[in-house]
């Protein structure tokens, strides 16, 4: 095999029970040109050895491979890792933009890079427009392959990550084609095979031809349904317990050909199993323990074989297959853990990307909470200092009034002596309509103050609505926030012709009131603007024991079922382009669950969508 595989090949067989295996090495060309067959020179005496020669592009050029004593067959994989890891991952990380290396490349990629030719920059480009990271394969087998990745990426300027693999797959995959040598061998040695012989042969035959299809089963559920297969069709029997072990503990059970009623006495079975194959109480069948480097990691029982005194046969073929069965369940766990930390990593972006876009809304509200703090602060002076000055002059002008009060009084008086002075003074108070401005006034004035009191008022609710002088963490009353918010809305309200109706009971909760506040907000201009004119929408709110429940309803035209699961999702809206931006139910979403809450949503097309939110009481940690 190539040269860049040597270390793992010299650890594989040197853990393998395969003592006529001699390794040889190829130079490495990554088909760069591929290789001829006089470069392939086996050692010592080639007239007592065969080849088996294994590799991928280096090869391609190989396939009139000659045949006859002292050589053996090729082997090709589409690409040369896959003798590392299962086709699949490798398939995930290469559609990610990964550039593929193994410990052996990457301790030369030196003299690698230095082949290909061009500058530093030049080979960056050349990287940097095909590939997005690089990804090391790492079969652990060379303790400088981490200061290797590091000093190509910084060389490269390239993101760089590890995905440890060990050498279990790579095992498995020698293991397989050594097996597969060895039967040719002995099929070899006696042209017309007989008996016993025969049906050993046939048996081994058909093992390894369905153990070849073990490395590409990624989970250890379906290396379960293979091993299933393979002892249904050698066997026949009528059910195949499979029992993981992990860590010494029984965990899953899956039998075949289907599940077992009672499972519990089976594990017990199984997991009192001993150390080597043996027949079942029965004798009409076996059981197998199932080992990787001495650890038990698995228990496979077969009942009621169709052939029962074959028996012995049968174990000594289970006993010859289980290492590599067992480096398939090893394999298949290695890849599961790797699926579970991709699975991980999706979330956690998606997560990540959520909260970004909470963050932003919440530092976009922030700073409008900033500027409507300090518009507050700008109305309520002057508005405090007008009401005021409405007080003092309703106290002035009714003494004006007293005033003009005792002069109406006193002009008869005043015409005994001056009567051309009473008379000018009566026109005067005529021409003015005192008896008018004495109501009128009296009337603008408390206008005056009733007017000053709703923009008071108005600030105050946006001060509540917001709570832009408290902290995050309050308790409060949801009631009075919605209450707020409805009042915002009103222009809304107006110019879409929809009712809203209320039952607002009070309660307490403790979480951040304004961002769910907001939150509500949302919900209700999300009802309304999915309602018609004449249509109704309903807010209640109920303090049900140790939650707070908040229902919208509008009869708007409801959400296809089809969509229903993305409401949730960031950008995602079903209004018109231009007319919504897909953050609303999204941000709701994020605000209900950090406070603790849920949030649901039932919808019937043509039938309307209520939203439902249930927070607690007290804050949940």
């Amino acid at each position: 095999m190539c040269e860049h595989f040597r270390r793992e090949a010299w650890a594989a067989l040197d853990a393998a029970n395969f003592p006529e295996v001699q390794p040889a090495f190829y130079p490495p060309r990554c088909g760069r040109p591929p290789l001829r067959t006089e470069e392939l020179a086996i050692p010592g005496d080639q007239e007592d050895r065969d080849a088996l020669v294994l590799g991928s592009c280096c090869l391609s050029r190989l396939d009139g491979f000659p045949g006859g004593r002292g050589w053996g067959r090729c082997v090709r994989v589409e690409l040369c890792f896959q003798m590392l890891a299962p086709a699949g991952p490798l398939g995930l990380q290469i559609e990610d933009g990964a550039y593929l290396l193994s410990p052996g490349w990457l301790a030369g990629w030196r003299n690698h890079i230095g082949e290909w030719g061009g500058d530093r920059a030049t080979v960056a480009q050349l990287f940097g427009e095909s590939s997005s990271k690089l990804v090391l394969l790492d079969t652990g087998v060379d303790p400088e392959s981490a200061a290797h990745l590091k000093e190509l990426a910084e060389f490269l300027g390239r993101p760089s990550e590890t995905v440890a693999l060990g050498l279990d797959y790579f095992r498995l995959y020698l293991a397989n084609e050594v097996l597969k040598w060895r039967l040719e061998r002995a099929e070899g040695s006696s042209s017309a095979p007989s008996g016993r012989k025969g049906r050993l042969l046939a048996d081994y035959a058909m093992a390894l031809d369905l153990l070849g299809e073990l490395p590409c089963s990624e989970s250890e559920e379906a290396v379960a349904g293979r091993i299933f297969d393979l002892f249904d069709r050698l066997f026949a029997p009528r059910r195949v317990h499979y029992l993981s072990i992990v860590d010494g503990h029984p965990e899953q059970l899956w039998s075949f050909p289907s599940a077992t009623k009672d499972a519990a006495p089976v594990k017990l079975r199984l997991a009192a199993a001993g150390r080597a194959a043996e027949p079942t109480e029965s004798r009409r069948g076996f059981r197998f323990p199932i080992r990787s480097e001495q650890e038990l990691v698995a228990v496979v029982e077969v009942e009621e074989v169709a052939r029962p005194e074959r028996i012995s046969e049968y174990l000594q073929l289970v006993s010859s297959v289980a290492n590599v069965i067992a480096l398939a369940v090893e394999n298949s766990r290695v890849v599961g853990q790797l699926h579970q930390v991709r699975d991980e990593q999706a979330r956690l972006i998606a997560e990540l990307k959520d909260t970004q876009t909470l963050l932003v809304h919440r530092e976009k509200m922030a700073s409008l909470g900033q500027m409507t703090a300090g518009l507050a602060h700008e109305i309520n002076n002057p508005v405090a200092f007008v009401l005021s000055n409405q007080t003092t002059l309703r106290r002035d002008f009714e003494d004006l009034l007293a005033l003009v009060g005792s002069v109406k009084r006193l002009t008869p008086e005043l015409a005994r002596v001056s009567p051309e002075t009473a008379a000018a003074l009566s026109s005067r108070m005529a021409e003015l309509d005192v008896e008018y401005l004495a109501t009128a006034i009296p009337a603008k004035l408390s206008a005056n103050v009733e007017g000053l009191e709703r923009v008071a008022g108005i600030v105050s609710d946006l001060k509540g609505f917001s709570r832009l002088d408290e902290a995050a963490l309050k308790e409060g009353d949801p009631a009075e926030g919605i209450a707020a918010g409805l009042r915002f809305l009103q222009p809304l309200l107006r110019s879409s012709g929809v009712k809203v109706e209320t039952h607002l009971e009070p309660g307490r909760v403790r979480c951040d009131l304004a961002a769910l506040n907001q939150a509500v907000t949302n919900v209700i201009v999300n009802a309304v603007q999915a309602s018609s004119p004449g249509q109704s929408v309903a807010i209640r709110t109920q303090a049900a024991g140790e939650e707070y429940l908040i229902a919208v309803q509008d009869q708007g035209s409801g959400i296809p079922a089809g969509v229903l699961s993305k409401v949730f999702d960031p950008f995602f809206t079903t209004k018109p382009v231009g007319s919504g931006t897909g953050l609303g139910l999204s941000i709701a979403y994020r605000v209900v669950k950090a406070s603790g809450g849920d949030i649901q949503i039932a919808s019937e097309q043509g039938q309307g969508t209520t939203v439902s939110i249930r927070i607690p009481t007290e804050r949940r940690t």
